[in-house]
């Protein structure tokens, strides 16, 4: 057929058709050599997305299909848990979820995360609202709101785990706010404990039971407006390192217990009501080696009343605890720092300890030695 058979209509349609298929070659080509799709509904989704509907349950897969439904949300949300043998995460959709029974991570490389604190986890009973298994590792806890019933329960127990995250959580009215433990067998190690909110958990923030170590404990936020619980208890725990936290309404700030080479620097203490800082090495007999350091830490001490019931900073039956550049203010404690007779060998210095009742620095060690530091009265050279 000759061009000028073709009426002139024709063509236009055609010259259009042909434009729109050109484009439609061209934009193809190009998603295709910079975008990578991943098998699931959308780039990165979830191995499971957890949600609620009325009062169903629901975990749905990486194509968004219904894997597991009901009524119970912790038999849903175990259950899919239990399908992912060989790791992967779990997002809890926003919502306001109750559970009767503990969420358990049984594998390794799992993530459980939310959205903040509109991703509500929630019980009444006396459990965890997460634990682990016996012996998993590499797993991330983060991004969830998770409540208990003010003084029963934990919000998140480790049990024998190791190299876990547990990253921008709010965890509050627990008995115990994280619970870290293991056995002679699998001892916890190497956890990361980082940017959490917890608040008004009765006994303990954060607790590191025995057989755990070399625990990370940073930038969080630890207390309450009720004045309970203590902040952080090492037992048992070495290598423990805290540092730059915030620590408010709470009794004791930081218990090393039996956790030697352990830190606690450049942390604030807001008001604790009882020590900020305690190194205890052993509960009676001679003192043994600590070889912890205090450091850089800022001290506003709560008032006790006139006769002092507390030291700031208190080293018991301790050696080699070296306090160094912290400053010490405001209440009126029994010392800044108080050092028993069977602690020796300590070394204090470049700090100030300010408006004690009895003295800045009280020392009973005969070779402690204390340098540059402000007593509350006057400078030790």
């Amino acid at each position: 057929m000759k061009d000028r058979d073709i009426p002139k209509s024709a063509k236009v349609v055609l010259i259009y058709v042909l434009a729109i298929l050109l484009e439609f070659t061209i934009v193809n080509a190009y998603l295709a050599s910079t975008l990578t799709i991943s098998s699931g509904i959308y780039p990165g989704a979830p191995s499971y997305t957890f949600f609620k509907e009325g009062s169903t349950y629901y975990a749905k897969d990486v194509y968004g299909e219904i894997r597991f439904s009901g009524t119970n949300a912790s038999y849903v949300f175990n259950t899919a848990l239990d399908s992912l043998p060989n790791g992967g995460s779990f997002y809890v959709s926003p919502g306001d979820y109750t559970l009767t029974h503990s969420i358990v991570i049984k594998y390794h490389h799992v993530t459980i995360y939310g959205a903040g604190d509109s991703s509500h986890l929630e019980t009444a009973n006396d459990i965890p609202i997460i634990k682990t298994a016996w012996y998993v590792w590499r797993i991330q806890i983060k991004d969830l709101f998770l409540e208990g019933p003010r003084d029963l329960g934990t919000g998140i127990e480790l049990f024998s785990t190791q190299h876990a995250t547990v990253e921008r959580n709010t965890i509050q009215r627990f008995n115990y706010g994280i619970y870290v433990w293991g056995n002679s067998a699998n001892q916890s190690l190497g956890n990361f404990i980082t940017s959490n909110y917890l608040s008004d958990n009765e006994m303990c923030h954060v607790m590191l039971a025995a057989y755990s170590s070399d625990t990370l404990i940073e930038n969080n936020i630890i207390g309450g407006s009720l004045d309970i619980g203590d902040g952080m208890i090492a037992s048992g725990s070495p290598v423990t390192k805290v540092n730059n936290n915030h620590f408010w309404g709470i009794t004791t700030g930081v218990y090393f217990y039996r956790s030697d080479r352990s830190e606690a620097n450049d942390n604030f203490f807001d008001n604790p009501t009882g020590s900020a800082i305690w190194v205890q090495e052993q509960a009676g007999g001679a003192g043994t080696n600590a070889r912890t350091v205090i450091a850089n830490n800022i001290i506003k001490q709560a008032s006790h009343g006139a006769s002092g019931v507390s030291s700031s900073i208190l080293i018991t039956n301790s050696t080699n605890v070296l306090v160094d550049g912290n400053y010490v203010y405001g209440g009126e404690d029994k010392y800044g720092l108080e050092e028993d007779s069977l602690s020796d060998y300590n070394m204090v210095i470049a700090s100030s300890f300010r408006e004690s009742v009895t003295a800045g620095i009280h020392k009973s060690g005969a070779n402690t030695k204390v340098n540059l530091c402000w007593n509350g009265t006057n400078w030790i050279p």
